[in-house]
């Protein structure tokens, strides 16, 4: 599991260690949840964090798109 911060490159290894891929995602998504992180945030930031934040895909309106299709 990873987190991403608002406007910051790169991501950082929280150390946690799950016994699957599953566990790992229910828990992101108990945090994301919890802090009213949408599914199309969350890939924004993704993308954001990897590509930079001033490109398209760290909009979440894009996503949003995709995710009504």
């Amino acid at each position: 599991m990873i987190l991403i911060t608002r406007g910051e490159e790169g991501y950082k290894d929280t150390h946690f260690e799950f016994r699957s891929r599953e566990n790992s995602r229910a828990l992101a998504d108990l945090y994301n949840q919890k802090l009213g992180v949408t599914k199309a945030q969350e890939r924004a930031m993704s993308f954001g964090s990897v590509f930079g934040f001033d490109q398209l895909g760290a909009s979440p309106k894009v996503w949003e798109r995709k995710e009504e299709k």
